[in-house]
């Protein structure tokens, strides 16, 4: 695990205010007033500094820096520790500093209240609160290479049938059953909708036995040893199911990482006949993973979110991944997803305004007016297909459809320059804005922020990050008024520490105490 501090690197430490700036405040987490240096400590410091070029200053000598400064001395443990232990000189101070700021921000929440908690212990405390982050990576890969396999499998369900073990798949295909069988008993050509009477029964087969395969590989998650990953998802149509299927599969097939036997929990593998049994299986895995992939889509669930937020409340990482789609390939998506779900998209993105957008309105040569006609005009085409062909699971018919309505290509189009929009403001707003993006650990008081990534070789590189402990963050101060810990691959604040002395004094004096 590496740090950088931005505002450190800025530093000349041969000049007196910057080397006193560096102690004062990046160390202590006091208010530094250069006017308070009278001239006998100019001078002294100039000396101390020209000590430091030299990398021959000790222990004993930096705790007389620490009493010219009129602070409090160090431990020896903690000087080893952070400082290597040696002769010090200006580079070991810098970095010395670079790194207690990091494992403060990271592990408390905080620089001053940290500075106190450990510049008086022992070797044996410090390293029970940070020698996991000095853990190397190698020895962490080698551990998930060294694992043995489990000694029950996944039993794989393809990705088209991943959607049976939806709740909505099966009251889906009953629903349609007892229409198709009310239309049978009063329609006079029965025979025109006996193909998919036949489609009907080779579904509800289908679920079966792929929901026998879901339980079993239940079953295997409940017993495994280790569970690394949990895989956070909302799913309630196939193409969510079989989107959902193709990114873990992407992610976890990536080169990076398929050596490292990681074991994750696989939503689109896994089923349980009993809600509450299945919330109970969630919180578990929630319980047992190390960091928390949370899909994000077009419908974010309370059960969803939920899980974010618990990850984040044991300050576990979560990676948000927002699939970063071109308009192209967006386009190609929704051609492929069921009619109902299209006609959903319009209406909500009507109900949220996003139709409203000026610029891809000058791009789309139309104007708001132009636009809705269009899609009452297809709307309305619809809704009569779906009164002579009521069956949402009738695919030839609904491909029949697609291939014949006129305006089907061009909804198509727009769409997809619409949700483009969307979904980039979406990843914006975890990014920057929404109050989910950071969220307290109840035991620590930590502010631990979420890692938004658009792209699956960024997510497979954190991911990977957080499992070797090798994770490179920047230590940022923000004009807003807080210091922040930036994930680098990712660009996302991880860690803040607020510059708001009431609020930090009220918050780690009461904390504790609630």
């Amino acid at each position: 695990m590496k740090f950088r501090d931005i505002d450190i690197d800025k530093l000349n430490l041969t000049d007196v205010d910057d080397f006193s700036r560096l102690i004062l405040y990046y160390l202590f987490g006091k208010s530094y007033h250069a006017e308070k240096l009278d001239g006998n400590k100019r001078i002294l410091l100039k000396k101390i500094i020209k000590e430091l070029k030299s990398g021959s200053l000790d222990y004993e000598q930096f705790n007389e820096i620490l009493l010219l400064f009129n602070q409090d001395r160090i431990s020896k443990d903690f000087f080893k520790y952070f400082f290597r232990g040696g002769k010090l000189n200006l580079e070991i101070l810098k970095d010395g500093i670079v790194e207690f700021r990091g494992l403060s921000i990271l592990n408390f929440g905080n620089f001053k209240f940290t500075f106190k908690r450990f510049s008086k212990m022992r070797k044996k405390e410090i390293d029970n609160h940070f020698n996991k982050s000095h853990i190397s990576p190698n020895t962490l890969e080698l551990t998930y290479k060294n694992r043995q396999n489990p000694i029950i499998s996944i039993n794989k369900i393809n990705k088209e049938n991943t959607w049976y073990l939806g709740y909505i798949s099966s009251t889906l295909v009953q629903k349609e059953s007892k229409y198709l069988k009310e239309i049978l008993e009063d329609y006079e050509d029965p025979e025109e909708f006996e193909p998919y009477k036949n489609i009907l029964i080779k579904l509800d087969n289908e679920i079966k036995e792929n929901r026998e395969k879901g339980i079993h590989n239940t079953n295997a998650y409940l017993i495994w040893d280790y569970i690394d990953v949990y895989i956070a998802t909302s799913m309630r149509k196939n193409c969510d199911f079989e989107e959902t299927f193709e990114t873990i599969k992407e992610i976890f097939t990536n080169s990076l990482i398929k050596d490292l036997k990681i074991r994750y929990f696989d939503p689109t593998q896994s089923y349980c006949e009993l809600n509450r049994d299945k919330g109970l299986i969630e919180g578990l895995m929630l319980k047992r993973a190390k960091c928390t992939i949370y899909m994000v889509q077009e419908s974010d669930t309370f059960g969803k979110v939920s899980e974010l937020a618990s990850t984040l409340a044991q300050k576990k990482p979560v990676i948000a991944f927002i699939p970063d789609y071109n308009k192209e390939e967006l386009c190609v998506k929704i051609k492929k997803y069921p009619l109902e779900y299209i006609k959903e998209r319009i209406f909500i993105f009507k109900a949220e305004n996003v139709f409203d957008d000026i610029e891809i309105l000058n791009e789309l040569d139309k104007d708001l007016y132009e636009l809705n006609e269009i899609f009452d005009k297809y709307i309305k085409e619809y809704e009569a297909y779906r009164l002579e062909q009521p069956f949402s699971l009738w695919i030839d018919k609904e491909e029949q459809f697609k291939t014949q309505n006129t305006n089907f290509k061009e909804i198509c189009e727009i769409l997809a320059i619409f949700a483009k929009k969307y979904w980039d403001k979406r990843a914006n707003t975890l990014k920057h804005y929404h109050p989910l993006g950071m969220q307290i650990d109840l035991d620590s008081g930590v502010a631990n922020g979420v890692l938004v990534v658009r792209r699956v070789d960024i997510c497979v590189k954190i991911l990977k990050g957080i499992l070797s402990n090798s994770l490179d963050f920047e230590i940022k101060h923000f004009d807003d008024g807080y210091t922040g810990l930036i994930e680098t691959q990712s660009d996302s604040l991880y860690r803040i520490v607020t510059d708001n002395e009431l609020l930090t004094n009220s918050f780690w004096n009461f904390f504790y105490k609630i």
